[in-house]
């Protein structure tokens, strides 16, 4: 009886370290061989935010809210054998309670967009991941900023 505890405790010990944190989820996906990733300037985003009535001209998007972000990541994930590794990876994500779940849109398990926050003040956020996962691939979008409430309604989803 013994063997079985010990076993098991050690079983769980296993499992436990080799889970990631939730905030650590988009780096380790980084880590993944054959994404392609993309950091935009904050340079970029700063003359998009400020382009004033043109910038809310695009349809479906505000880019005036993005005035408080200060970098844009976005990952792509084609490859198969990469989808699963980052599909591994945000499962210990969707099972987290640090972010909050903004918006989420799921066919099943792994198709669909989901948008979570990580609260950083009352009403504000300070990273915001929106993930759209099918079959074809993985997108991810990162943003990284002071954001509030009002900021996230930047799409019409």
């Amino acid at each position: 009886m013994k063997k079985i505890l010990l076993s098991l405790a050690i079983i769980f010990a296993a499992c436990v370290s080799c889970s990631v944190p939730q905030t650590a989820v988009m780096n380790e996906i980084r880590k993944i061989d054959n994404i392609q990733s993309t950091r935009i300037p904050v340079s970029l985003i700063s003359s998009l935010s400020g382009l004033g009535n043109k910038a809310n001209s695009i349809p479906g998007l505000n880019l005036s809210a993005l005035k408080n972000v200060n970098s844009i990541d976005i990952m792509t994930i084609n490859d198969n054998g990469a989808k699963n590794k980052a599909r591994k990876l945000l499962e210990q994500f969707y099972k987290g309670n640090t972010y909050e779940l903004i918006f989420q849109s799921k066919q099943n398990m792994f198709q669909g967009i989901s948008m979570y926050a990580l609260p950083s003040t009352k009403n504000t956020y300070s990273d915001v991941i929106i993930i759209n996962d099918n079959n074809a691939d993985i997108n991810i979008v990162e943003l990284q900023g002071n954001m509030s409430q009002d900021d996230l309604n930047f799409l019409d989803l």
